[in-house]
This record gives C-alpha cells, structure tokens and sequence, in this order.
C-alpha cells in the first residue's frame, strides 16, 4: 500500500502505457483500494472489467478472486478455485 502511495502520484499525465495493479485480496471482504488509490492518483484509476481495453494513462485494480490474464489489449478473468 505504501508503495502505491509513492508511486502513484508520481506517474505522467499523459503516459503511454497502463498501469495494471493486482493486490491479492477476497472476493467477500468489501474493498475500498479503489478509493484509496483514487487519492494518490494523478490517472483515472478503475477496477478492471472482463473484455475491458487497456487504454495508455490508465491505472487499471484487478479485481477480487480472479486471475486477471491480457491478450491483445483485453483483460480476461479465470475464476479462481
């Protein structure tokens, strides 16, 4: 967490690439990391969705209890067991 406080804010407006963040965490404990980050942040920081694309100065937040895979700019979740 405190890593992601420092860099955050540290990040270029315009960057050309995502910023793909994955904390392991469970799917029955409500998060607020997306608030939180949303704080530090100087990119729009979202949760990832399945067949969501990556767009360049993006920060992207895995989501709970998912394998978070990217083929062709796309996220695509496998449960996990």
């Amino acid at each position: 967490m405190m890593a992601m406080k420092s860099i955050l804010p540290k990040l270029k407006k315009k960057l050309k690439a995502a910023v793909i963040l994955v904390v392991h965490r469970l799917k029955e404990v409500e998060s607020k990391l997306l608030y939180l980050f949303q704080e530090y942040r100087v990119l729009p920081v979202v949760e990832a969705n399945d067949k969501m694309f990556l767009k360049d100065s993006m920060v992207y937040i895995a989501p709970a209890n998912y394998h978070l895979l990217i083929q062709n700019r796309l996220f695509h979740f496998l449960k996990r067991r």
